[in-house]
């Protein structure tokens, strides 16, 4: 679990839960189904293989779903989400969003704000 600063936490093989906190974060979440956590700030969220679940919390973050079938929630501020190859899930919420779902069959909610979809390839 991160602070206050500017925190890099990357996960391993299993499954991990990965909190940022305050400020601008980077979350990697490697090869389990993991649960990443961005919160305040400006945070970049990498899910990995496994089929994971990335909230970036409020500021303008950055999610990638990865390999598996992920569930993105970018929060408040202006977002961007990107699915992978999966079928993800992507929640763009408060703010300008860009949401990509990629290669699997994807569903995009823009939520608030005037937003970005692109379904992608599935």
């Amino acid at each position: 679990e991160g602070g206050d600063g500017e925190d890099v936490l990357v996960g391993g093989r299993g499954h991990d839960d990965l909190t940022g906190g305050a400020g601008n974060d980077f979350l990697a979440g490697g090869r389990g189904h993991d649960l990443l956590l961005g919160g305040d700030g400006d945070d970049t969220l990498n899910g990995g293989r496994g089929h994971d679940e990335l909230f970036g919390g409020d500021g303008n973050d950055t999610l990638n779903g990865g390999l598996g079938s992920d569930i993105l929630s970018g929060d408040a501020g202006d977002d961007l989400l990107y699915g992978g190859r999966g079928d993800d899930q992507l929640h763009g919420g408060d703010g300008h969003d860009f949401l990509s779902g990629g290669k699997g069959a994807d569903l995009l909610f823009g939520g608030a704000g005037n937003d970005d979809l692109n379904g992608g390839n599935g």
